[in-house]
């Protein structure tokens, strides 16, 4: 009896897909193959180290009254952002620049998104701040 493949047909000699020499990977690429869990980032793993009184204020940050609305939050953010942008700032003080923008998209985000906002309000009344 002569060995087929699946249709009947006799059996090629080329390799299939899973077979096919890979670029230097030992198994190809498939969902099966991915690890069972990604690895945290570095920064994650030791949340517990986290303190409220390291966060920076949100509404002082874009100088507004915590009863803001979305536009003020956002004309604020805007105004901000043009002043504080890390591409106007001299070269030396760009790295600076650069956090300092990160935290204004950090807060702009967090203000302008409901569900965020009720959240760090929430958390910033049971910590003492009005």
């Amino acid at each position: 009896m002569s060995a087929t493949d699946r249709n009947g047909s006799p059996p090629s000699s080329e390799p299939t897909p899973a077979e096919a020499p890979s670029s230097g990977r030992e198994r190809p690429l498939r969902w099966e193959n991915r690890p069972a869990q990604a690895p945290a980032p570095e920064g994650w793993k030791d949340q517990s180290a986290f303190e409220w009184r390291d966060v920076v204020d949100f509404y002082e940050l874009l100088e507004v009254s915590p009863r803001a609305s979305a536009e003020v939050i956002r004309k604020a953010y805007q105004a901000l952002a043009l002043k504080r942008h890390p591409d106007r700032q001299p070269p030396e003080q760009r790295p600076a620049a650069e956090q300092k923008m990160r935290l204004l998209n950090l807060a702009r985000d967090t203000l302008l998104d409901p569900d965020r906002r009720r959240e760090y309000d929430l958390k910033r009344l049971a910590k003492g701040k009005s």
